[in-house]
């Protein structure tokens, strides 16, 4: 029974980091997009202070709700979280195309 449990638990961990990575990676990516803008002149300073705000409250949302839900996100959450992310990267193509 042990040698099932702990692979099991070690495998659930892991599930767990991975969910904040996943959301934390896409904010990250996005922020290295947003600072490419800047550097090649597509997007301006304000531009880029809203867009880098979008993100960090969908960040300081995702925090929120795995400090209320015992550190993890609810499928819901994730999926609330990701269609927020979705929006914002579209936002950042249509900045920095325009």
């Amino acid at each position: 029974m042990q040698k099932f449990l702990l692979p099991f638990a070690c495998g659930l961990a892991l599930a767990f980091t991975s969910q904040a990575q996943t959301i934390n990676q896409r904010v990250e990516n996005q922020h290295n997009r947003v600072a490419a803008g800047r550097a090649d002149g597509q997007l301006n300073r304000r531009q880029a202070r809203k867009l880098r705000g979008e993100d960090r409250g969908i960040q300081a949302q995702a925090h929120a709700e795995r400090r209320a839900d015992g550190g993890r996100l609810t499928a819901g959450q994730r999926q609330q979280l990701n269609g927020e992310l979705n929006h914002d990267s579209r936002q950042i193509h249509r900045e920095r195309v325009h």
